[in-house]
């Protein structure tokens, strides 16, 4: 700073660099009109341009490497936005399978109704479950089928598994029905293979029934089946009712220890049917309404 102070203030030296400048200045018009009018700089510039091109490739690096962040960068949310696009559609297509599944199951258990009222050949109707109540002190299921269907107290419920329950409250579109696991019930039944009679009673407990009636020597194991008896004219004759996993024998008793665990699903997702086990009930005709026609009616 002091060399150029002092400099500027020599005025034989300031004139010497006036004159410089605009040498300098000339010579720079006269190469940028030989340049842009006539070939003769090419090879010139060409030489200068070997030492020269390291120096302009490093200076680039800033540049591409900005660049290629840019492009990850952008990739990257590219890529969320297929994940978050493709996640969306599999969920939207895992609902639909989850759907088409229960509707596959819900025909396939209508079909099995249907067999099952076409093999017993007992007038039904059917009915959906619209609330399921499975406490300790009461075992109900509230059914969409009332008065106005001609149900009636006391009306068996059934599935294609096995007896629900029976009808204990009848409104003018609805009706409760009284699971057989409900401690208040109980109910006649036999052991299909050998034919031994007991009875069934509820618990409170919607996974087992206590059996009693069978004494020591009679013929019961785990796996047999109990079909109702038609005791009462209530239920169906040989309807299934549960299938026993229990039995407990004691030298010192006359009867043994038998539970057993319903057969019916007690489903709310799922119809069951109710049942006239007569076409007569009191002084009053019953209208002999199958599966197929509550499915006409629907």
């Amino acid at each position: 700073m002091k060399t150029l102070e002092f400099t500027m203030n020599d005025p034989r030296k300031k004139s010497n660099l006036d004159f410089k400048f605009i040498w300098l200045s000339v010579i720079a018009i006269v190469l940028l009109v030989l340049e842009s009018q006539t070939a003769m700089l090419h090879s010139t510039r060409v030489v200068i341009s070997i030492p020269v091109k390291p120096l302009l490739e490093v200076a680039q690096i800033p540049t591409h490497v900005k660049s290629m962040y840019q492009n990850v960068f952008e990739e990257r949310e590219l890529l969320r936005d297929l994940n978050r696009r493709l996640d969306q559609e599999n969920k939207e297509l895992r609902e639909e399978l989850i759907n088409l599944k229960n509707a596959e199951d819900r025909n396939v258990w209508m079909a099995e109704l249907l067999h099952s009222s076409e093999t017993h050949q007992i007038p039904v109707i059917a009915a959906s479950p619209t609330s399921i109540q499975l406490e300790p002190q009461s075992q109900k299921i509230v059914v969409d089928r009332g008065s106005t269907d001609r149900v009636v107290l006391g009306q068996p419920v059934i599935d294609h598994r096995g007896v629900i329950g029976q009808v204990t409250a009848v409104s003018l579109n609805d009706s409760a029905v009284t699971l057989i696991t409900d401690s208040t019930q109980s109910l006649s039944v036999r052991i299909r293979r050998s034919g031994v009679k007991a009875v069934v009673h509820g618990l409170g407990d919607p996974d087992r029934l206590r059996v009693s009636g069978l004494r020591s020597e009679h013929d019961v194991v785990i796996g047999d089946i109990l079909v109702t008896t038609g005791f009462g004219e209530k239920y169906p004759v040989g309807y299934p009712v549960a299938e026993v996993i229990e039995v407990e024998r004691n030298v010192n008793q006359s009867f043994s220890t038998v539970s057993a665990v319903p057969l019916a699903a007690n489903d709310p997702g799922y119809a069951v049917m109710l049942v006239w086990p007569d076409r007569t009930l009191g002084s009053h005709e019953v209208p002999l309404v199958t599966l197929n026609n509550a499915d006409q009616e629907q």
